[in-house]
């Protein structure tokens, strides 16, 4: 059984709502709520929260997030929204897990419901478009973001750091390392000391435990 919680800030929209799904022998209408408030007191007793686009965008949003956001929390339905894509991708964005316009059927209606119910979302071909053209954005956003982290000339080890590196996860000493390497052992010491600052650790062992996961890499 599917219990729905009706939020609609109009108790008419709300009744003839009830009508609708208690002809349905899946759908449970829990009762309605008129706040976000209301709403979050009675979220635990429902799977599915039909909220009317009627609400003021600041409640709608707010509704979504505080909603969305709790572990296990019901899925949100939002029902009589314009047929304007970018709001409807707004509404999808902040958690909702289906749209039904205020020119969609009854049928799109349940259709919404029962496939919330089972974590699945119905979306028209146009608003799944645009969903999936929002998320090659983001993810063109995200390799960008990584690009402009990588490591800079500052932060990379230099040849002889590494080839230090790699004598220090053999288990040699710095005294040891400066005579294969036939270098000072003050340079040495320089050496390994730029080498846990670079990779933003405190002990040898942090930096052996880089060396034996990435150098061998690179």
């Amino acid at each position: 059984m599917i219990r729905v919680l009706i939020s609609s800030p109009v108790r008419l929209i709300a009744d003839l709502m009830g009508a609708v799904l208690e002809n349905q022998s899946d759908i449970l209408v829990e009762g309605y709520v008129t706040s976000v408030d209301k709403t979050r007191q009675r979220q635990s007793q429902c799977d599915i929260i039909l909220v009317s686009a009627a609400l003021p965008n600041e409640e709608m949003d707010r509704l979504l997030r505080l909603v969305t956001d709790r572990k296990n929390a019901p899925r949100v339905i939002v029902f009589g929204a314009p047929q304007a894509q970018p709001i409807l991708l707004h509404y999808i964005e902040l958690g909702a897990a289906g749209c039904v316009s205020s020119e969609d059927s009854v049928d799109k209606l349940l259709e919404t419901i029962r496939a919330a119910a089972t974590q699945s979302v119905v979306l028209s071909p146009q608003l799944t478009a645009m969903v999936v053209s929002r998320v090659a954005n983001l993810a063109e956003k995200c390799r960008q973001s990584d690009a402009k982290e990588q490591p800079s000339e500052e932060t990379t080890l230099t040849s002889r750091e590494r080839q230090v590196l790699q004598l220090i996860a053999q288990g040699y000493r710095n005294h040891e390392i400066a005579e294969r390497l036939t270098i000072e052992l003050g340079t040495t010491k320089n050496h390994v000391h730029n080498i846990l600052n670079k990779l933003q650790v405190t002990k040898r062992s942090d930096a052996v435990a880089y060396w034996s996961l990435q150098l061998d890499e690179a």
